[in-house]
This record gives C-alpha cells, sequence and structure tokens, in this order.
C-alpha cells in the first residue's frame, strides 16, 4: 500500500512535532525535534476524512492522529502485538466528559479489531500516554470519534486516569480557541492562508468576503433605518396628537418640510406638490423675503420654483388657467376688496411686441397677469379695444364684482347692460411725455394768473454749475443720462422723476436770484416744482407723510389731493409747446392725458367713498406692477 506523505511548513506546525512524536512513536522522544520535523513523515492512515481542508489536499489546523495508532498498556510485561483493539472512546468537544464506560473494563472481549497488514506498527512508548497527551488531542477542535486499540485492560488506574485526561481535554480545547482564533471563512474550513486554497476556493471565498461585505453594509442601514423608523412612529404619534391639530394647513405643512428635508443633503431633498405650491406662494408675495427664508429654513430653490413655473401650459390669449385661479381667489374676499383696475402695456421683444393684461387690485394688494398678445410694432386701437373689451368680460365672470355692488360700480341702467369704464394714464409715461417734448420745444403755462415760459437749457445749465464742484455737489443723482439729450434713452421713465423734483426747483430757484444762471429759469424752476407735486399725487404710496411730501400719501377726504388737483387742471389746460423754428403753438396728447388722469382719478375715489373706501392708494392704479412684470421676464 503506498502511503500518502503530508508536509507542513518548519514555521506553521512546527510546534505540532512534539505532539505527534507523543502519540506515533516513543522511540522518538529523545531524538531532536528538527531532526524528526525534517527526516520524519507520517502517513494518511493515521488522519481520518474530517481532518483534511475541503477543497485541499491540506490537513486542518491543529488535527493530529487519530487512527490506528498503538496503546501500550501499564503492564510491562504485556507483549507487544501487531494489531490490537479496544473499543473507540468517542471524545465529547462539546465540554461534557464521557460517562465511565470510555475504557472498557479488563473482561471486555475484543469484538472489533482493525487489521493494517502492510504496516508494522510498534506499539513501543505509548505507554506515556496520560493527560498530556489528551491535552494534545484536544488541540483540535474536531478530535472526533478517536478510536483507541488496546488489549483487555486490568489496572483500574488506566480508568481513572482516562477520565481526568478527557477532562483536561475540555479545558484546553477552550484555551486552544481563545489562542488561536482566527476569523472570516477559513476559520470555518480550518486553513491558516488564502495560498492554500486551490484556485476554484480562493475565487470563491473572495466572492464569500464581497457578499459578507456587502450583507453587513446592509444590515447597518437596516439599523439605522430600522432605529429612524422607530423614532419616527414614536414621534408622528406625539406629533399628530398633540401638535398638529393645533395649527393651520399651511403651518403643518411646513412644519412638516422642515422635519423631513432639513437632515437631508443639498441635492437629496425632494419636495411634494403641495410644498412647492406653498414656497411659490411665500416666494410671489415677497422674493426678498424667501431669500432670507431660504437662509433661515429649508425651502425649495429658485430654480426648483422655475421649473414648476415653466411646466404650466400658457398660450396667447386670455389664460384660462390664470382666470381659474383668480375666481377661486376672489370668492373669498369681502365685497370691499373686489374692486381691480385693468393694466395692459405694450413690451418691446426680440420678436416684436406683446401685449400683456394684469388685473390689479385697488384696496387690497393682490396682481395677477391674465392674457398676453403678440403684434406687429403697436397694437391696431380697433384691435385693443376688442381684446380689452373681452378681457373685461373674462374678469367680470371671475366674481370680482359682488352683484350687490354691480349695478353702482358702473352705473349699469336697468333695462340696458352698458356701463361705463374710466381710463386713466400712467403718470411715469405722461412725466416722460413732457420731459420729451422740453427737449425740443418750450413750455407755455399760467399759474394763479401768472404766464411762464420753461426751456430745457435751463436744466443744462443747472447741471454743470452744480457738476463744477464734484465734493460739493448739491444734485448728486443728475449724471449726463439724466440731462445731456444725446446720452439718454426717451423710453425710461425712472429719471424724469428726478428731473421734475423739488430739490431741483429749489436749487434753480437759488441760483437764479443770484444771477449765477439765466434769470429766466424762474420759469423752468416753477414748472420742476408744478410737475413735482403733481406726480406725487397721482402715485402716491404711504398712508403718511413721509420726508415731507404731503402730497405722496393716500386720498382721504381731508388730504390735500383735491385742492392741488383743482389748481393744476386751469394750468394744465394752458400749456403748450412753441416750436423754436416755426413758432407754431402746439398742445400734445400728453398735456391732455394729465387732466383725464386727474380727473378720473377724481371720479374713482369719489365712487368708491360712497362704497365705505375711505383711503384710496394712486400707485395701485399704475402700471408699477406690470413693468416689474416685464423686468422679470428680461432676467
Amino acid at each position: 500500500m503506498v502511503c500518502n506523505l503530508i508536509v507542513f511548513q518548519t514555521h506553521v506546525i512546527f510546534w505540532q512535532t512534539k505532539k505527534w512524536v507523543y502519540i506515533i512513536d516513543a522511540d522518538l522522544h529523545n531524538v531532536d525535534a528538527n531532526e524528526v520535523y525534517l527526516k520524519k513523515r507520517v502517513c494518511s492512515v493515521y488522519f481520518s476524512e474530517n481532518n483534511r481542508s475541503p477543497g485541499t489536499n491540506r490537513l486542518k489546523c491543529n488535527v493530529i492522529p487519530t487512527l490506528n495508532f498503538p496503546v501500550i498498556l501499564s503492564n510491562p510485561d504485556t507483549p507487544k502485538a501487531t494489531v490490537v483493539a479496544i473499543p473507540s472512546v468517542d471524545l465529547d468537544l462539546c465540554g461534557k466528559c464521557p460517562d465511565d464506560n470510555v475504557v472498557s473494563s479488563p473482561n471486555t472481549n475484543v469484538q472489533k479489531a482493525i487489521v493494517k497488514p502492510s504496516i508494522d506498527l510498534d506499539l513501543s512508548g505509548v505507554q506515556e500516554l496520560n493527560g498530556d497527551l489528551i491535552n494534545l488531542i484536544g488541540d483540535a477542535s474536531d478530535a472526533n470519534n478517536l478510536s483507541l486499540h488496546a488489549m483487555s485492560i486490568n489496572d483500574n488506574d488506566i480508568k481513572s486516569k482516562s477520565v481526568d485526561a478527557i477532562k483536561n481535554a475540555n479545558r484546553s480545547i477552550i484555551v486552544s480557541k481563545k489562542q488561536h482564533r482566527h476569523s472570516g471563512f477559513l476559520k470555518n474550513i480550518y486553513v491558516r492562508r488564502v495560498v492554500d486554497l486551490t484556485p476554484k476556493c480562493r475565487h470563491l471565498y473572495k466572492n464569500a468576503l464581497y457578499f459578507q461585505r456587502q450583507m453587513t453594509n446592509a444590515n447597518v442601514k437596516k439599523a439605522i433605518f430600522k432605529d429612524r423608523l422607530t423614532a419616527a412612529t414614536k414621534f408622528s404619534n406625539v406629533f399628530d396628537v398633540k401638535i398638529s391639530n393645533k395649527m393651520t394647513v399651511a403651518g403643518l405643512l411646513f412644519t412638516r418640510l422642515q422635519l423631513h428635508e432639513t437632515k437631508k443633503e443639498k441635492h437629496g431633498r425632494r419636495f411634494t406638490g403641495d410644498k412647492k405650491m406653498l414656497s411659490l406662494s411665500l416666494y410671489k408675495c415677497s422674493p426678498q423675503c424667501y431669500r432670507l427664508l431660504s437662509k433661515l429654513f429649508t425651502l425649495p430653490s429658485l430654480k426648483t420654483l422655475s421649473n414648476l413655473l415653466s411646466n404650466v401650459p400658457i398660450t396667447t390669449g386670455i389664460n384660462p388657467i390664470a382666470m381659474k385661479v383668480l375666481k377661486s381667489y376672489v370668492e373669498k374676499l369681502p365685497p370691499s376688496q373686489k374692486y381691480f383696475s385693468l393694466l395692459f402695456d405694450e413690451m418691446s421683444i426680440s420678436a416684436d411686441h406683446a401685449l400683456v393684461f394684469m388685473v390689479r387690485g385697488i384696496t387690497k394688494k393682490y396682481k395677477q397677469p391674465i392674457a398676453y398678445f403678440f403684434c406687429q410694432e403697436s397694437t391696431n386701437s380697433h384691435i385693443l379695444s376688442k381684446i380689452i373689451i373681452d378681457v373685461i368680460c373674462e374678469v367680470y365672470s371671475t366674481g370680482l364684482h359682488n352683484k350687490e355692488y354691480r349695478y353702482d360700480i358702473y352705473e349699469i341702467q336697468r333695462n340696458n347692460k352698458y356701463f361705463q369704464i374710466i381710463h386713466l394714464f400712467d403718470a411715469p409715461h405722461l412725466l416722460k411725455g413732457i420731459q420729451n417734448n422740453l427737449l425740443t420745444k418750450n413750455l407755455i403755462f399760467t399759474i394763479d394768473n401768472i404766464t411762464y415760459e420753461a426751456y430745457w437749457q435751463h436744466i443744462i445749465d443747472l447741471y454743470r454749475k452744480d457738476s463744477e464742484m464734484e465734493n460739493l455737489k448739491m444734485l448728486p443723482r443728475l449724471t449726463n443720462n439724466h440731462v445731456i439729450p444725446q446720452k439718454f434713452s426717451k423710453m425710461k421713465v425712472k429719471r424724469e422723476a428726478q428731473i421734475f423734483s423739488q430739490q431741483v426747483s429749489s436749487l434753480m430757484a437759488f441760483l437764479a436770484s443770484q444771477k449765477i444762471i439765466d434769470v429766466d429759469a424762474r420759469g423752468t424752476e416753477n414748472l420742476c416744482l408744478f410737475f413735482d407735486q403733481l406726480f406725487d399725487s397721482v402715485n402716491g404710496s404711504y398712508n403718511k407723510i413721509v420726508d415731507s411730501k404731503k402730497y405722496r400719501t393716500a386720498i382721504t377726504t381731508k388730504s390735500n389731493h383735491f385742492d392741488l388737483w383743482e389748481k393744476s387742471l386751469p394750468a394744465l389746460h394752458s400749456m403748450a409747446f412753441i416750436d423754436s423754428k416755426s413758432q407754431k403753438r402746439q398742445r400734445p396728447p400728453t398735456v391732455k392725458n394729465w387732466e383725464k388722469t386727474i380727473r378720473g382719478l377724481k371720479a374713482i375715489f369719489t365712487f368708491l367713498h360712497s362704497k365705505g373706501i375711505k383711503s384710496v392708494l394712486p400707485r395701485n392704479l399704475n402700471q408699477d406692477s406690470l413693468k416689474n412684470c416685464f423686468g422679470s421676464l428680461r432676467m
């Protein structure tokens, strides 16, 4: 029979050499361990199949020979035999002590014998098999089915020593596990190194490690989510019972938004449609306030809100979605807040022009673009008239006008369906028209029975005198873009209010009195003061007097607006522009539109006052809201 020889590296199993010597051959006890390790080999018949590592041709770690080794009885006169046998002893590796029948009694008959005729076993030296041997056997965690072949034993000491030895073996197993503890899959197959595996097993080992890491990560995530779920469930119960019932719908939605999204990464936040609509409502109320709130709380970005608005289908003409939203909003308003002004203007775009209509509240701040149309150049008056009528009818259908006020508001006759529309002009554009005409023409007008003549050249002279000393300028806001005709745009309406102002009028009057500029500039000085006060009266936005501007306030029965308007109407009626070349008197539509606007404001306030409204802010009737809308579209 050819034996399979097992070869091990010295630094790995050299410590096992002495153990094997004690078990197999007592004649080698006095031989140097290095010599035994280098020259001797152990046949594979001494090891069971359980001692081999799965997938390899190597032995498991810490195994010892457990089969076919000789046992010498304590009686030295017992002759050696080639083949001997005793009932097998099964070592319990779980720490349980074997019963008293571990070693057979002296009268036990030999029932089984293992015969190996091709191997001559030397039984010498086995008499030293004592507690040390059992300890060596116990070091192997898989030392199962240890079969000891011996003859009948008449010595009772063997029995007691065997029991004690097996108890010591159980303790040795625990110590061995502590000293040779290896984590991972290799421990289960009793392999120390990955290189000892076959290529196929090595591949399976790497895959097993990968999936083990994946499973560990999944378990960690599961534990985290489980804790979060437990905490969320606990908090949800408390929140729903004790807190949510005491909050408004908007407050509850905002609170949930903070609780759900604050701890998430910036790009990992997800907002529901209701949360986006709430944030969009906050943004529309005040974009500046929304930017501040975004720094303090977790809110959707402006890009998210813009994408939300881009999903709304909008086409030319009257927008049915805007009308539906406006109708639902108006249903909640009291009758006194259902008065509105209809604004429309054309915006120059790269295609050509866009005509936009917007609804703006008079007594309450709300605004809503409701329609837009593309047109070539300016809209034809006949087409514009038809569009205005259609838009007014659609706005009326939203319920902005309560039925009980219907007849009074528009002075509707009971036998027909006609009503009066009060038409107003935008005050900044009217002021711009006065300036554009004054650039090329002189203006003659009468105030308090005194006739004056205004020149644009007086404003240029004032600006140049004021600019001679840069550090002591009295008019720091005026620049070349305000005064020099070649450097400012005729369509910009921002700078006209800075030209026709009380500050310019006061400085011009002083310089004219000191003859620093032309004395005839008193006419231009009175014109600047006149339009400063008139513009404030039709553009007021405060309920109180601010910066000593008594006309830049709300229109009330006790305000000074009506006195000023009574004086202004004759002055406007007397205004005429004289062409410096032809000396012809012209009265452009700008002057006439000023008169219509003043009469319209008086009529509007008289009617609203009769309905219980005590004050009206004139700025709610101009086109500032529409211009701001154009500005946001151009950005």
